[in-house]
């Protein structure tokens, strides 16, 4: 979507100071590596720690994502929107192998890269992820195989001195696929309603209702991109914003913009006070931008 690739250069600004305060004082080494690792094919700098590989969060606006950071939630999003540059060419920096050329620490501020969070460490006052956390794949019941929550798979080549990450597995399901299997499901169940599917250029965004809190109808959202990338904008509504409260999800008659570049929605924010248990706190109308994942109050 063209309005995404315009926001990068405005939100990242606002990431670039994103990771400046620590947890605690925990530092790890970081060593020089000669393994060359890539991005869908493009160079993009790594950093080991002692036989992981981190990558610069905030890297990944030249290589299709939108990074953007909100302070009120101390939270970085990372969310594939478009394709790269087909002129990137960036420069990466290499050291003699195995020799300690900085340390990292922990932080507070945490980071959600396609809608899941993800642990993060502190590289030269940035947020840093691990590419084995990306890429790691764990077993998804409803589609019967294991795959990485973060849509993401690598690939290392200790004869190439290669790792090679890829923002979609090889063996992800199709668009058509995925969205077939979403109406399936909401078709069999007896307490969602099918709302709607937006289309935009480069994803639709599913809509469905939840029909069983107080006679009224909770709003349930997902992006499906035509690449077949997933993104489970709810999760980020619940996780992130508080907008939960065990079991539902507190969202009310949600919309989409007429730009087709918000999400517009009634919210009820909880605190949770017990596993089963929370406290409100407040209500009103809410929007977030469907390519950063930032939800800001309208009144």
């Amino acid at each position: 979507m063209k309005l995404c690739k315009i926001l990068i250069s405005v939100l990242l600004s606002f990431a670039a100071g994103a990771a400046v305060s620590a947890a605690d004082n925990k530092s790890y080494p970081i060593y020089a590596t000669d393994i060359l690792t890539t991005l869908d094919g493009i160079p993009i700098q790594g950093y080991n720690i002692g036989g992981r590989t981190l990558i610069i969060l905030d890297d990944l606006g030249d290589y299709g994502f939108t990074v953007a950071y909100d302070d009120s939630v101390r939270t970085l999003f990372v969310n594939k929107t478009h394709e790269p540059s087909p002129d990137l060419s960036p420069e990466i920096e290499s050291f003699d192998s195995g020799r300690i050329i900085g340390n990292t620490i922990e932080t507070d501020i945490e980071a959600y890269v396609n809608g899941s969070y993800i642990q993060t460490y502190v590289v030269n006052g940035k947020l840093a992820a691990e590419i084995e956390l990306l890429g790691e794949r764990t077993l998804f019941e409803d589609r019967g195989a294991t795959h990485s929550k973060y849509n993401m798979e690598y690939v290392y080549s200790d004869t190439d001195r290669t790792l090679a990450v890829s923002t979609l597995p090889s063996d992800e399901p199709s668009y058509e696929d995925k969205l077939n299997g979403a109406l399936s499901y909401i078709e069999r169940s007896d307490i969602y309603t099918f709302g709607s599917i937006e289309k935009n250029d480069d994803f639709d965004i599913v809509i469905f209702e939840e029909n069983n809190y107080d006679d009224r109808k909770l709003t349930h959202m997902f992006m499906l991109y035509h690449n077949g990338l997933y993104i489970d904008m709810s999760g980020i509504l619940d996780a992130v914003y508080g907008f939960g409260n065990f079991p539902y999800l507190t969202v009310f008659d949600g919309q989409i913009s007429d730009d087709k570049t918000e999400f517009l929605f009634y919210g009820e924010k909880y605190r949770p006070t017990g596993m089963r248990s929370s406290e409100f706190i407040e209500a009103g109308n809410y929007k977030m931008d469907l390519c950063s994942g930032i939800v800001s109050r309208v009144n």
